[in-house]
Order: C-alpha cells, then structure tokens, then sequence
C-alpha cells in the first residue's frame, strides 16, 4: 500500500519524544516542512526505481533532434508522462516539473528504431559548447553540423553537441525529482472558518495563496480537532491561475466555539510517496533530523544520524547535492564517434 507524507507525520510525535505539537497536517507547518525535505533529499540522493521514466519509444511518440538545433526542452520529455496508464500509475494527475537524472540518451542515426545508433555520453557544459557551436564538421578544421555525441544539462534544457544534421529520433530514460501537487513558488492560502452552532458553517478566503494545481475542486481542508468534539472537513477549490478562491464544508464537526477553530490547506499531507513501504520508517527519521536541527537539539541530532546511519543513509552525504564533478568523473569515458557514409571526426579530439 502507498504511504503519504501525513502517514508520516502521524509517526514523528512517537519518534521526537512524544510531542504531540508535531501531529500537524497543515501546509506549511513545520511536521509538513520537514518531512517534504526529507522526501526531496532522499528521492535525489538514491535511485528510487518507483521515480525512474522512459520517454515513448518513436514513432510511438515522435521525439526528434531537429536539424541545426542542439536543445531538447526537459518540458518536453516530461510531457511524454502518459496519463492514464498502467505502465507509470505513480505519475497520473502529478505535478512533475524536473529530472534528476539521466541514465540514457539514445539516438538513431538512420531510419528509426531498430538500425544503427548510439548513446549520448554526458559532458560538462563548456565541453558541449565547444562542440555544439565551435568546430563539428565531418571535415577537421570546418564548420558545420555531424551526429550528436555529447549531451549536457544547462537549467531547464538538455543539449547535444555537435548540432545535429539531420532530424534524429531519439529516447531518454530518466529520474524525475518527486512530484508534489503543488506548483512553483508555493504560499499557502488562509483561511478563516465561521462557527454556527458549535460547528464550522462556511470558511472564507483570507489569502488566496499561490502555487497550488490549477482548476482544481478537491484540494483538502484540515481543520483542529476540538476537545471531546468531532473534527470538520472540506475542500478546497483553485482557480487557472493556482489561487484558492472557495471552500467547500463538506464535515460541519462538533465542539468548535468562536476564535478557537483553525483551518488550512492540507496539500502536501495528502501526497502519496513513491518509494518502496521500507524507506517510509527512513523517512520519518530523516525529517524529525531536520526538526532537531532547526530546533537546536543536539542530542537528538546526533541520534537520529546515528539511526539513519543504521539504515545506510549517511545524512552528512544526503543532505549535500551531487557534486558535478564527481559526475564528470562518472560519465566522462573517451569515446570515438563514426558519422555514416563518411569519415568522421572532432576537430579537438
């Protein structure tokens, strides 16, 4: 069964000294916060094979480096993400907006799947550069295009070098960083309920927030739980633009009184994890690391790393980004390329 990120946060108050002010769903609480970063962190640090993708394989979708253009858009490899289908149900109605890794960038020369091709190999971008605009004829010392070799990452782009010279079809598998139901710079909305009758009649919007899925009507609502009460329940709907405009009661609840009743937006709480049921407990610790960091507890650092060391995650390590060097030295093999029909070349080589 898939966990959520509010399954986790139902776990911190027994893991952090049984404090019951962690059991918070709302967006934006620090529970939430933390046990966001920890997923972010985890999902780019290991391969998590629930996160890995291939693009359709053309001429199922048409994927092409086109002639004299070295940019493939990531957007456009992410909107590949089929919807509706058994083959990647963890990707349906997600929010995906990035790529952590890339283990394949394949191309065809000539003609399509199935005849001759080879794989891209990754470079820094200054190694691409030279190739994508310098000296990439099939004649040394001239300028033109060849058969793409390299491929780097620069932000939101991936790009090849030398600058192809024919429309080469081509697939890509990959890592996408852990969708979110939330959308870029995020600001939670807020919300302000009204009692009627010792229950929650309506809720207004105070702050309409941004970031959330646009167009939505299901957005969940969490309200406080009274004490000895029943607790409320809604939803929430956005508009084109990401903003909460309305709430829905769709749970009055019971023993609310005037000023004591809280609602918020509960986005994140909701968010299955994709990763196998073992990591959850891995999960969990690595987000009450970060609520003992932030609080300053130094006991509780130093044992929570020690747990995780335990589970074999090196927090010190995790929590850093790959460096890209250390990449460079993984994917930087000298390889000869051959251009078909003709020798072939590089002028730095």
């Amino acid at each position: 069964m898939p966990f959520t990120v509010g399954s986790c946060i139902a776990s911190l108050p027994n893991k952090f000294g049984n404090r019951l002010d962690l059991l918070n769903f709302a967006d934006g609480s620090k529970p939430v916060k933390a046990v966001h970063q920890a997923i972010m962190n985890l999902t780019e640090t290991f391969e998590f094979e629930e996160l890995k993708f291939q693009t359709p394989v053309p001429p199922l979708t048409t994927l092409n480096l086109t002639t004299g253009n070295p940019i493939v858009p990531i957007s456009s490899l992410i909107a590949t993400i089929p919807q509706n289908s058994a083959a990647y149900p963890q990707f349906q109605n997600q929010n995906v907006l990035d790529i952590v890794d890339v283990y394949t960038f394949w191309i065809w020369f000539t003609g399509g799947v199935n005849q001759a091709g080879r794989t891209l190999d990754y470079r820094r971008v200054p190694v691409v550069d030279q190739d994508s605009y310098g000296v990439t004829s099939s004649q040394q010392g001239s300028i033109g295009t060849a058969p793409p070799v390299y491929f780097t990452r620069f932000g939101s782009i991936l790009q090849v070098g030398p600058v192809p010279d024919n429309n080469y079809q081509f697939f890509v598998r990959m890592k996408l960083r852990h969708p979110f139901p939330i959308n870029g710079p995020f600001i939670p909305a807020v919300l302000v309920p009204a009692v009627v009758g010792a229950a929650i009649g309506s809720v207004s919007v105070a702050v309409a927030g941004t970031g959330y899925l646009p167009s939505v009507s299901n957005i969940p609502v969490v309200f406080n739980m009274p004490v000895g009460g029943r607790q409320a329940a809604a939803l929430a709907t956005s508009n084109a633009n990401g903003n909460i405009t309305s709430v829905s009661v769709t749970n009055g609840g019971l023993g609310y009184f005037t000023g004591q009743a809280t609602a918020s937006t509960a986005v994140i709480a909701s968010q299955n994890v994709f990763t196998m049921d073992s990591w959850q407990e891995i999960i969990e610790y690595a987000a009450c690391y970060r609520l003992a960091v932030w609080e300053g507890a130094s006991d509780y650092v130093e044992m929570f790393a020690n747990v995780l060391k335990n589970y074999g995650v090196d927090v010190a390590k995790a929590m850093e980004a790959k460096a890209q060097m250390a990449r460079d030295e993984k994917h930087n093999t000298r390889q000869v390329s051959l251009r078909l029909g003709s020798p072939y070349t590089f002028a730095r080589r």
